[in-house]
């Protein structure tokens, strides 16, 4: 059954082989002689089409109607990504990426010719493409990153609703994985406090060797539990040392492969934290280190105020903390420290590099981690030790506690458990007489 199709400015509704009913505006014709037309969308009920075939005659006879038809999803993404001005030049990348997956099957297509049935379609066949990059290379999509991208299609859809340019978005129905929630987030490899212990005595060690130059930058991550950006992004006007005070005010994104200082993660990312003890006396002997470096310099020294600057003065590339972290991880292993300490350069003292062989042999070689583990370990170390999650959130930068109560459950849960009172424990005896069981009767 379709409906009489009027003339421009009206329309008409038509019912699909689906069953469900469908909207479209009679806007006129093109240059070829070729209808042009408006949809409204598709429902489930004929009097649902025929609101909001009304809907667009009214807004077209007010002039408020959007005639833009023939704008396709690429084009309408571009326009959505560009307006999200308040992302960093890194998290902008990322959204590009995610997003890109499903404008590879439907970008070409026009906005108000997608159809929630074609998105499902897509979506299906991302869960099984092999992915080509980072941590799931050669591995299937996961849940995660199809989440992310339904999430980006549910924002772009909703903004073109707002923008009038569709009536009803084809995203609405669309559901994430499971796994995807916060609460399912996983918190990676975590270090216990022993090996915690153990990573600052060799990365200290190697430090006063002259291995480690990004040290004092991993000790302050592990400190406070930062995220990388945000170490690398200090300058030395964020550090209070009469207040005992770090200031997070920006951080170091990686967009096109350069070092750039902007805005952390979120507003709420944005935070003043408490100096530990431990840290003003690393940050202290690393200043007094860092003039040194820069009176040898003198005019080749560029006066960024970086926190951990390079041997000119400049923002050292979060990478870098990266490849420090895999070196001082690697020198935790006693079996390789005698090959590695010939790479030593000459002139080290016979002392530090003693004090350096016997920290190494004291211990066992640590797994390997990113500088994030270090973030979750700092924030699972310090709720084991009782640090109540508010603060730990707080320090953390999230906009929530209930983020670092859904990230860290396993941990509350586990010391809830070892903190359970039996308020019975001293009042039973040790092995309380139960009933007495008889057989039953034979019926015999």
């Amino acid at each position: 059954m379709a409906g009489r199709v009027r003339g421009n400015g009206q329309g008409s509704v038509r019912k699909l082989p689906s069953g469900k009913f469908q909207a479209l505006l009679v806007l006129g014709v093109d240059r070829s002689g070729k209808r042009r037309e408006k949809s409204a969308g598709t429902f489930a009920t004929k009097r649902d089409a025929d609101k909001a075939l009304a809907k667009m005659i009214t807004e077209r006879e007010q002039g408020t109607l959007n005639t833009s038809a023939d704008i396709t999803l690429a084009e309408y993404a571009a326009k959505h990504l560009a307006r999200r001005t308040h992302l960093d030049a890194r998290t902008l990348e990322i959204y590009q990426l995610e997003l890109g997956y499903a404008l590879e099957l439907l970008g070409e297509r026009t906005l108000q010719s997608v159809r929630p049935d074609q998105l499902k379609d897509a979506l299906l066949s991302l869960s099984q493409r092999t992915m080509t990059r980072g941590r799931g290379t050669d591995k299937p999509m996961s849940a995660r990153t199809l989440g992310k991208v339904i999430t980006h299609l549910k924002a772009l859809f909703k903004e073109a609703l707002e923008d009038r340019l569709i009536y009803q978005s084809p995203a609405e129905s669309l559901k994430k994985p499971k796994g995807t929630s916060a609460a399912a987030k996983t918190v990676g490899r975590v270090l216990t406090l022993t090996q915690l212990e153990r990573l600052v005595h060799v990365g200290s060690a190697l430090h006063a060797v002259g291995v480690s130059r990004s040290w004092p930058a991993l000790f302050t991550a592990a400190s406070l539990g930062l995220r990388r950006g945000e170490v690398m992004g200090l300058t030395w006007a964020h550090l209070d040392f009469e207040q005992d005070q770090v200031i997070i005010a920006q951080a170091q994104t990686r967009a096109g492969g350069k070092p750039r200082i902007g805005h952390t993660k979120t507003e709420g990312s944005q935070r003043t934290v408490f100096m530990p003890p431990s840290l003003k006396r690393v940050l202290k002997a690393h200043f007094e280190a860092q003039q040194l470096e820069r009176a040898y310099a003198r005019e080749a020294w560029t006066d960024t105020g970086a926190v951990f600057a390079t041997a000119l003065g400049n923002f050292t590339h979060s990478d870098n903390l990266v490849r420090s972290l895999s070196s001082v991880l690697e020198w935790t292993d006693p079996a390789q420290l005698e090959r590695r300490l010939k790479s030593l350069a000459k002139g080290v003292s016979e002392s530090a590099v003693q004090h350096l062989r016997q920290v190494v042999l004291a211990g066992e070689k640590l797994p390997m981690l990113s500088p994030h583990d270090l973030r979750h370990t700092y924030a699972t170390v310090a709720l084991i030790r009782g640090v109540p999650a508010e603060v730990v959130s707080k320090v953390l930068g999230h906009a929530r506690v209930s983020t670092t109560l859904d990230i860290y459950r396993h941990v509350l849960d586990t010391e809830r458990r070892r903190a359970a009172i039996d308020l019975f424990e001293e009042v039973l005896p040790v092995a309380p007489a139960g009933p007495t069981l008889r057989p039953p009767l034979s019926l015999n």
